[in-house]
């Protein structure tokens, strides 16, 4: 145990010191043309506005253009403080007006006085890939490029399930996938996070899976996707880093007893939080040592704020919370797709002649936790999941994974009963 604990204090604060000094590398780089690009994307943003719904009406559909400004914005700052300061507190030029697309357009436009904010109680580890991303490329080139390399990414997690002969929950990974809408989270720097972070983290466990089992080293893969998760995340849906790993965990692993696959949950589970939560103190701990600025008072009141059952000058619900999160993830097509799905697997349960066991009901217990994850964190962070429902619905894509992932692995186990009733039937003939 002690050594667990010592491993995983070295990783995190080991983390914390390689995050410090990737910002501070970034922070280096000269902003000219950086600048020059983000310049040539304000008209775009000016044109789609702070929420534009690419479908109008439909929620689901709206980008978050105003986040993506302010991360342009931290972006291209370029002041006169020491390097340390600038990775630290995390300065952009904003307006009175809150406005972060006129606020990005009055940088170069100077139209309207714009003054220093900072936003210092978020890692903001996105900009180790933003700035040298700008360098290049502008803001519809890194739509662009997302259009390209997420379906890449998609792609990968689908042919690594197959080579690990789990093909079965293909289909219950791409409607997941489907339901979190790529074709607008490839639109949105702010949406792509999670995204990238998630996927990319399948991969890797798909690809280290039996190294991981030799070593017996889940516990610290789940702590370091919660680490990079804390770095580089805005909180958008940040649970999904959590929630999908594990589905393919439990998919893998396809351990029967129900005790050891509980412990393995909450193991995991516990270790992504660690590094979800101890990367986030570790920014306020050391950018207020660092700095000498009070770090942890801004935290502290966002927090206090975003876990409370208040939002837009009304009292909320946890139940209000989670309806109002499902009512836009639930459009009808979506909807559609899901019963499509649920109504091929009864067709397959009611040709299976044999009855639901212990055993398979057992096996899905682990599914089934899973998928009440989305529902805590709404519960917990009710402000925050109320207020900016049209991002956060997407945490829902857990729930809707780890379900269609249990119905996979029962329809999974009666179909093999089904080929070994056809062979021990054609034994007895033969």
């Amino acid at each position: 145990m002690k050594k667990k604990i010592c491993k995983t204090l070295l990783i995190l604060l080991s983390s914390i010191g390689i995050g410090i000094i990737l910002l501070l590398g970034v922070y280096l780089l000269p902003t000219g043309r950086m600048k020059g690009h983000v310049e040539s994307s304000v008209s775009l943003l000016e044109q789609e506005g702070k929420y534009k719904e690419v479908i109008e009406g439909v929620e689901n559909t709206k980008l978050d253009n105003y986040t993506d400004s302010i991360m342009l914005a931290n972006a291209i700052y370029d002041g006169n403080e020491n390097v340390l300061d600038k990775a630290m507190h995390v300065y952009r030029y904003s307006i009175d007006e809150d406005d972060a697309v006129k606020a990005l357009s009055n940088i170069f436009s100077n139209e309207e006085e714009i003054h220093l904010s900072s936003y210092d109680r978020y890692w903001h580890g996105y900009l180790v890939v933003l700035k040298p991303v700008l360098m290049f490329f502008n803001y519809s080139n890194i739509r662009l490029l997302n259009t390209i390399i997420q379906p890449i990414l998609i792609a990968l997690v689908a042919i690594l399930l197959f080579k690990k002969k789990k093909e079965k929950y293909i289909i219950p990974y791409l409607i997941s996938i489907l339901m979190v809408n790529p074709s607008i989270v490839m639109m949105s720097l702010q949406y792509s996070t999670i995204f990238y972070i998630t996927n990319i983290s399948l991969i890797a466990l798909l690809l280290l899976d039996d190294k991981l089992k030799l070593n017996n080293s889940y516990i610290y893969y789940f702590l370091i996707v919660g680490i990079i998760t804390s770095y580089m995340d805005f909180l958008t849906y940040p649970l999904v880093t959590l929630g999908f790993p594990l589905i393919v965990y439990f998919i893998l692993k396809e351990e029967k007893d129900l005790w050891t696959n509980v412990k393995s949950l909450v193991a995991n589970s516990f270790m992504w939080g660690v590094g979800y939560i101890g990367m986030w103190v570790g920014k306020f701990l050391f950018g207020t040592i660092l700095t000498f600025d009070n770090m942890f008072k801004s935290a502290l009141g966002a927090i206090e704020t975003r876990t409370s059952l208040e939002a837009q000058e009304t009292n909320i619900t946890p139940f209000s919370v989670i309806r109002k999160n499902l009512d836009i993830i639930m459009n009808k097509p979506y909807v559609v797709i899901l019963l499509l799905f649920i109504l091929f697997a009864i067709i397959l349960f009611i040709i299976n002649k044999d009855k639901i066991t212990k055993e398979k009901l057992l096996k899905i217990v682990p599914y089934l936790l899973i998928a009440c994850i989305p529902f805590a964190w709404f519960t917990v962070t009710g402000n925050h999941s109320y207020i900016h429902a049209f991002f956060t619905h997407r945490i829902l894509i857990i729930t809707i994974f780890a379900i269609l992932a249990s119905i996979v692995s029962i329809i999974d186990l009666e179909r093999k009963n089904i080929n070994e009733s056809k062979t021990s039937k054609r034994n007895k003939k033969g």
